[in-house]
């Protein structure tokens, strides 16, 4: 079989697998529990996050692993409008951005808020001219995939970034169905945007990791089997570090 839709969904790597195998089988302990197999597995967790955190040269207070990729933007979402409330109640995202920004966008539509959503040009993308066009002074928050997870089309996120930068508007660049290395996207970051990095890839580049400063949450995928993998990727990281050591 030839597999073209890696934009969705990758498959999941042995080594990943066979790691979470083992957490699954072996050490199966709830970290929230307090007898000693519970406590085992918290202090495993936060070993876990720290190794990434440190990676991605982020506090380890700052990085949450959460249940799927919708619950990730929403987290965003809400933050971001939250945090904005003083600014407007008027939100810029796209007409192809994934059902987890779409649906919660309907839903704030419903309660007062009013949504731009981009239409993408004929070869499947939008602009940071159009974001530019569509930028009012009441604009809270602008939500940009990455990467269409139906098309594979690169949206210009770095460069709608570096143009809401400079009007102090939070920009959501979700990435949770980035197959490819983010190297050059991440590196093209400012400081301050929050970058959402999915769990889905093969693994992170020695660039990406270089070029991930600041605030950068992992949230996992809306497929168990990548949330699986993406704690897997963390157990993985743990044993290259304590064999390094």
């Amino acid at each position: 079989m030839v597999y073209f839709d890696n934009a969705a969904t990758t498959p999941v790597p042995k080594a990943v697998a066979d790691a979470m195998y083992e957490v699954l089988t072996a050490h199966f302990g709830n970290p929230s529990s307090q007898y000693p197999i519970g406590v085992e597995m918290k202090k495993a967790v936060e070993g876990w996050r720290a190794v990434i955190a440190g990676a991605l040269g982020c506090p380890a207070e700052r990085l949450y692993f959460t249940s799927c990729g919708t619950e990730s933007d929403n987290w965003a979402i809400q933050a971001a409008l939250w945090q904005n409330r003083h600014r407007g109640r008027h939100i810029i995202t796209t007409a192809v951005e994934h059902s987890a920004v779409l649906e919660p966008c309907k839903l704030l539509a419903q309660q007062g808020y009013e949504v731009t959503y981009l239409k993408p040009g004929r070869d499947g993308n939008v602009t940071a001219e159009q974001v530019a066009d569509a930028l009012r002074e009441d604009t809270a928050l602008v939500s940009v995939m990455l990467v269409n997870n139906e098309t594979g089309c690169v949206f210009p996120a770095a460069d709608i970034a570096a143009l809401l930068r400079e009007k102090g508007i939070t920009c959501l660049a979700a990435a949770l169905y980035q197959s490819q290395p983010l190297s050059a996207a991440a590196s093209s970051y400012p400081d301050g945007v929050c970058v959402v990095i999915g769990s889905e890839g093969q693994g992170l580049t020695d660039e990406t990791i270089a070029a991930c400063t600041g605030t950068v949450r992992i949230p996992m995928t809306d497929r168990v089997e990548s949330l699986n993998a993406g704690i897997a990727g963390s157990i993985l990281l743990w044993h290259f570090r304590e064999e390094s050591l």
